[in-house]
């Protein structure tokens, strides 16, 4: 009697199953044995094949669920936000603005928003701030104008780094009436921008386009306004402080840096140029990270470097055993100290790294932070 063995044309792919009523003669042992080796083999490959596929499918699965679970790359902002300053009690108009949106072209990070009637008179600007959401009291807020095309309205915003989220909104100002968009936020890396559309550098102001990012400390209706002028150290503008007469000291702040800045230059402190006109003073500086929250912390520098009529470089060195977290640090002070009526003017603010040519030995040799 012949021995029996599972058929090459079964359509289940397992090892043959012996049956009890083979017979076991020498030949059909042989037979068995040879007939066995290539299933055995095609069994462990095809479960094999199966364990690796089943792995790929569930990376596969719990990469889809983790895509599913975020957030779009470009929403509206809901829970905690605020306007800054000027904007405080603006009345955001969702259904003017629910075409606002951003996209990715050609390597830019674009604004497009299309309104019910296009009306080519009116000044549109994008005011955006590059930062995670939060930080709401010191956010560091910039304008930048859209211009009309065709039917709808475009900007553009500089990128220094993809991964950084982007809060922005939209002001419309007509002849009629002024509407506010509420706020977005996007994810520039997630839109599909694989590449900074700006170079990143470490300088930060140089009050080229204005004073935006700086106030005055204090009741503004009673001090000078800040004043952007010509010259300044070595470039055609800087900030001019006015300490009126009577006064011996006036504040000024920025939110120019940013902890994310800190973090991607490997800052190892500050940079900027003062002077005095035509009094004499000095500078205190102190440096807040959460600034106007619960959960403030601030750092005042150990220099006070004396201030004169000609241009002076000051290093505002971080401190390695700081408590002050650098991640996010969004907001810094400058006082003023001197005998009023006079005069103190701020240029070229700008992070220091450890490849900066010009930096100080003294810089070059801090641990970083």
């Amino acid at each position: 009697m012949p021995a029996l063995f599972w058929p090459d044309s079964s359509p289940y792919r397992f090892p043959p199953c012996r049956p009890f009523f083979v017979v076991q003669t020498g030949l059909g042992r042989r037979f068995n044995r040879a007939m066995r080796r290539p299933w055995q083999n095609n069994f462990w490959q095809v479960i094999g094949r199966r364990a690796l596929a089943a792995a790929g499918c569930g990376g596969l699965v719990l990469a889809a669920l983790a895509q599913t679970n975020a957030p779009p790359p470009d929403r509206w902002l809901e829970g905690e936000a605020a306007f800054p300053g000027d904007f405080a009690r603006a009345r955001p108009n969702l259904s003017a603005f629910s075409s606002l949106q951003a996209e990715i072209l050609v390597g830019k990070l674009k604004l497009y928003w299309t309104p019910a009637s296009m009306d080519t008179n009116a000044q549109v600007t994008a005011l955006a701030s590059f930062d995670a959401p939060g930080h709401w009291p010191a956010r560091d807020w910039r304008r930048f104008l859209m211009q009309p095309r065709g039917t709808r309205w475009e900007g553009s915003l500089p990128v220094e780094h993809t991964g950084v989220p982007v809060v922005y909104f939209v002001e419309a100002r007509r002849a009629q009436a002024t509407d506010v968009s509420p706020l977005r936020v996007c994810r520039p890396d997630a839109l599909g921008l694989e590449a900074p559309s700006r170079v990143p550098w470490p300088f930060l102001e140089g009050f080229e386009q204005g004073a935006e990012s700086w106030r005055l400390e204090g009741d503004e209706t009673l001090l000078p306004p800040l004043e952007v002028r010509a010259p300044g150290h070595d470039s055609n503008h800087a900030l001019t402080v006015r300490l009126p007469p009577g006064k011996h000291s006036i504040t000024i702040t920025t939110t120019r840096p940013r902890g994310w800045q800190i973090l991607q230059h490997s800052a190892l402190g500050l940079r900027l140029w003062l002077r005095a006109t035509p009094a004499t003073g000095r500078a205190r500086f102190t440096i807040f990270a959460n600034a106007r929250t619960e959960t403030q912390t601030s750092v005042v520098f150990p220099e006070e470097p004396a201030l004169e009529g000609d241009w002076r470089e000051v290093e505002l060195l971080f401190d390695p055993l700081s408590r002050l977290p650098l991640a996010e640090t969004d907001l810094l002070a400058i006082e003023f100290i001197g005998v009023g009526p006079a005069e103190f003017q701020v240029d070229n603010l700008e992070w220091i790294t450890r490849g900066d040519a010009r930096s100080t030995p003294k810089a070059r040799d801090r641990p970083r932070p």
